[in-house]
Order: C-alpha cells, then sequence, then structure tokens
C-alpha cells in the first residue's frame, strides 16, 4: 500500500496518514449525535473504566459509545480510563497494568465497564448498537453526579524539560456521612415481576459504620492512538499506558498529606516494547503470536494524568481528576463545565466540592 501511495504522490508518503485518516472518517461515519455538553455541579467527577479489546467485535459499540460521552461531558465531570485486553486475540495496546487492573475487578470478558467501581454495561455489539450504549451510560453519569461522594481531590501536573512528568494529589474528607452513603451497598433489585411492597429501610443510627479504606492512584494515559485493530476502529481513546501503583492497590489516603507519582514516558515506552515482543514469543494464552504493528512510541501531546480516590473494600470510586500535558510551557486552566481547548505542562484539575 505505501509504494503505490508514493507512486501516486511523487515518492512522498508524508499525507498518508492524514488521507487514511479521512477514508476511515468517510467510511465509517460516527453512528449517531451526541447531546450537547451537560452542565453540572462540579460536586462529583464520575471514572469510567473500560475493558475493551482491539481485535474484540462486540467492543465496537462500547469504544463509540465512549467516543461520544468524551463529547458530552468535560474531563471535570466525566474521567475514562481503557484498558485494553488480550481478549479475544492479543492486542498491542495491552500492557501488565491494564491486565491487572481487569483482573483486580474479576473481569473475563470484554467489553466490561465500570461506572465509579459499579457495573455500567453488560456485553457489547456492533456500531448500530453505540447509541444505545451511549443513552444508558448518560442516565447513570447524571445520576451519580447528583450525589456527591463527600470527598474532594486536587490534582496537579507538571513535565520537565527532559520529558519526566510529575503529579500530584491532594485528597479531604469534607462531608464524612456523605461517604459513609457512597459506600453503602446498593439495594437489591427488584425482578421485574416482583410485586411485593419495598423493605423500609432502617435508620441510618442504627446502621453500623462503614470503615473506608481509601486509596489513591494515578495513570499515564495516552488520550488518542491510532491503531486499526481486527474489529475495524482506528482511534482509540483515553489508552492507560502505565500504574503509578499495582492494580487494585494505590497510597493510602490521609488527611492533609500529598500524593505523589513521577512517570517516565521513553521509559513505559521501553517498557511495552519489551512486553509486547516478549508477548510475541511466550505467553500463556496463544503460543507464538506476530502483533499487525506494536508501535509503543508515546506522542507528548497526547500525554494526560488521570487519578482517581477508590475505596479497596468495595471497589467504589469516590472521586476522580484529569489534567492533559503538553510540550513545557503551555498552561490552561479548566473551568468547571467547559472541556479544555489546549493541552498543558504545568495544570490544576480542582473536583468535588461536597455539597
Amino acid at each position: 500500500m505505501m509504494e503505490l501511495y508514493r507512486s501516486a504522490h511523487g515518492g512522498s508518503d508524508q499525507g498518508f496518514l492524514a488521507d487514511m485518516d479521512a477514508q476511515y472518517a468517510r467510511i465509517f461515519p460516527d453512528p449517531f449525535t451526541p447531546q450537547p455538553a451537560k452542565p453540572t455541579d462540579g460536586s462529583r467527577t464520575a471514572l469510567l473504566e473500560l475493558f475493551t479489546g482491539s481485535a474484540c467485535d462486540p467492543c465496537v459499540s462500547a469504544d463509540l459509545a465512549v467516543d461520544a460521552l468524551l463529547k458530552t461531558y468535560s474531563r471535570n465531570q466525566l474521567v475514562v480510563l481503557a484498558f485494553d485486553q488480550h481478549i479475544p486475540d492479543p492486542d498491542p495496546l495491552a500492557n501488565p497494568d491494564s491486565i491487572a487492573r481487569a483482573k483486580s475487578y474479576g473481569v473475563a470478558f470484554t467489553p466490561t465497564s465500570k461506572l465509579n467501581g459499579k457495573n455500567l454495561w453488560e456485553g457489547g455489539g456492533p456500531r448500530a448498537n453505540a447509541e444505545t450504549s451511549y443513552d444508558e451510560a448518560i442516565k447513570k453519569i447524571d445520576a451519580d453526579a447528583n450525589k456527591p461522594s463527600g470527598v474532594q481531590l486536587q490534582l496537579t501536573a507538571t513535565r520537565s524539560p527532559d520529558g519526566m512528568i510529575q503529579a500530584s494529589a491532594t485528597v479531604s474528607i469534607d462531608n464524612p456521612q456523605l461517604l459513609q452513603q457512597s459506600l453503602a451497598p446498593d439495594p437489591p433489585a427488584k425482578a421485574a415481576d416482583d410485586k411485593t411492597p419495598a423493605a423500609i429501610p432502617a435508620p441510618a443510627a442504627q446502621s453500623a459504620p462503614i470503615e473506608p479504606h481509601l486509596v489513591a492512584n494515578f495513570a499515564l494515559v495516552e488520550d488518542d492512538v491510532r491503531y486499526s485493530g481486527e474489529n475495524g476502529i482506528r482511534f482509540h481513546r483515553m489508552v492507560v499506558r502505565s500504574l503509578a501503583q499495582p492494580a487494585g492497590t494505590g497510597s493510602p489516603v490521609e488527611p492533609g498529606k500529598t500524593l505523589e507519582a513521577t512517570f517516565d514516558p521513553a521509559a513505559v515506552s521501553a517498557t511495552l516494547k519489551t512486553y509486547l515482543d516478549t508477548y510475541e514469543q511466550k505467553n500463556d494464552r496463544f503460543g507464538k503470536v506476530q502483533f499487525l504493528a506494536k508501535d509503543t512510541t508515546l506522542e507528548p501531546a497526547h500525554l494526560a494524568i488521570a487519578a482517581w480516590v477508590e475505596d479497596t473494600a468495595t471497589h467504589r470510586v469516590l472521586q476522580a481528576a484529569f489534567v492533559p500535558i503538553a510540550s513545557t510551557g503551555d498552561q490552561i486552566h479548566q473551568t468547571q463545565s467547559e472541556p479544555p481547548t489546549q493541552r498543558q505542562s504545568e495544570a490544576v484539575a480542582k473536583t468535588g466540592a461536597a455539597k
């Protein structure tokens, strides 16, 4: 293909990717129009975790629904993390941290998704199913947005001239009562044909206090990765490249204590390459394989830091934050209801003003 392209363009392949992107957009237009940007009161930033795979046909609807959700909500309202899996076939966007995060939830198939640590979608489907998944997610995201968790999270991230990314987060608990409510078990779901009256809940004073086990974790995210996988999706959003702490764990939250994480994109890129090279030769599922492509170069203009506060006992996510990173010297200020229009090397995301 490249030889044909060069012969038709005077020996140059400089415009190849842009032309392929345009062809993809023409052949595979967005299956539906997302809802306009939604205002919220800023009390809670939701975290959507998508366990997907570039070779997973049913993941198409989930991937496209996420694309639309990112247009409807700002990153001060919704943070998305995509954890690629080797399901059903090897995926060059997967990495040890994405695999481990799925294992911490007990995820066994794709697509699987979690909203604030709780199940969001069950199963997936083709492009035609994307709007249904999107509509279902909108209802649940909006419902959680009106349920402040009592937890605030302030995230900052900077890039040094040598490329190192330093992130720091401060967590505060402004409303312990709201935190207790956020960690309480959901009431059992009633069957559609169940006519029995709902049980009257016991008074809150009679309920035993729930002991929180709060940790915070950081993720290095590449917000837009171009890879044409077997399921036909060409652009993959919010791909997690590395976690600061092992999946399912994090740094214990202590009032007033600043938590920090450092990411070296060059080292992360090298680690990803080593992992994929090794996976091709030896893995516990497929035997020897050969990826269609395995470019692990991280694009500096597409890097971001995400952080979230999680209760390790329940997997409930109480608050999340997101800061895009760009070349040294750029800076933006994120607002409550307006998505960023530039990238930044130093930014602050403040979320979670308790009500």
